[in-house]
């Protein structure tokens, strides 16, 4: 019957339509995927509709009807069309909600929008490695919330000379920190020099952070990751300028002190007899 090959009497066309009988399954499925998308955009304030997002089954916030549906999948799928292969009617309802053609494009500008609102918060765009932008909190764009923004900025500097010259424009201008410990030098000089001072060596754990509001240390070194720093400082040692040599002797000094003191203790073989 949906072919068009065989003919109803209107009657019975009637009665079809009556039951609820769709004609066109294609469009149907379209109109209801459509629907789906605006109600995500609803309920989230956006159109970037995650690729494993499937409408929960317990969620009254949707439509009993939309329960199970693999939103994401379908939006992959139209992106996998691609705009200029959509029915010119379909990308307009598209575009008219500000349907989101290019992932990789819309991950940029979700990445540059959590920078932005991190240097807000913080005043300056030195993310640790492992921050994630908390869930619920106002500080920062919806659609960034869960983002492992500080993984990202750390592979964004690795890949810093593949970059786009509009990315690496739009970073500079917010000001992305593409190498922190060039930019904290003279914070790490001070702070090595307290920690050698406080406590007699440069041993230091890679995961230690100068504590807050220690009168011990100078204000400037506060919150400073200085156990990543010095291991920096060992890795980038062939690289490091003539004006920084002094701090890398330090270092350097502490490494061969660690190798002398493990010799030392070493039990001595005792031959067989």
């Amino acid at each position: 019957m949906r072919t068009g090959h065989l003919l109803l009497h209107p009657g019975h066309e009637a009665a079809f339509l009556a039951l609820g009988f769709t004609w066109d399954v294609k469009n149907t499925q379209w109109e209801s995927n459509l629907e789906a998308l605006k109600h995500f955009i609803r309920l989230h304030e956006h159109s970037h509709v995650p690729y494993r997002f499937v409408v929960p089954d317990d969620d009254p916030e949707w439509p009993i009807h939309m329960h199970g549906l693999p939103l994401g999948r379908v939006m992959a799928s139209w992106r996998h069309i691609g705009a200029d292969d959509m029915p010119p009617d379909r990308r307009a309802a598209l575009d008219a909600l500000d349907f989101v053609w290019n992932a990789w494009d819309h991950q940029w500008a979700r990445n540059l929008d959590a920078l932005t609102a991190y240097v807000k918060q913080h005043g300056d765009a030195l993310v640790p490695k492992r921050f994630v932008i908390p869930d619920q909190d106002p500080s920062y764009p919806e659609h960034t919330w869960g983002l492992a923004l500080g993984s990202v900025v750390h592979s964004t500097r690795n890949r810093m000379d593949d970059l786009p010259r509009s990315h690496h424009d739009a970073l500079d201008h917010v000001g992305m920190i593409w190498d922190p410990l060039d930019h904290q030098w003279n914070q790490v000089v001070v702070a090595l020099r307290t920690h050698e001072k406080l406590f007699g060596h440069l041993r230091i754990a890679t995961k230690f952070k100068v504590p807050l509001n220690d009168p011990k240390w100078p204000t400037e070194t506060w919150g400073l990751h200085l156990g990543s720093l010095a291991t920096q400082i060992r890795h980038r040692a062939d690289a490091m300028a003539m004006s920084q040599a002094d701090v890398l002797a330090m270092i350097v000094r502490q490494d061969e002190q660690d190798e002398l003191e493990d010799a030392m203790t070493e039990p001595t073989a005792v031959p067989l007899p």
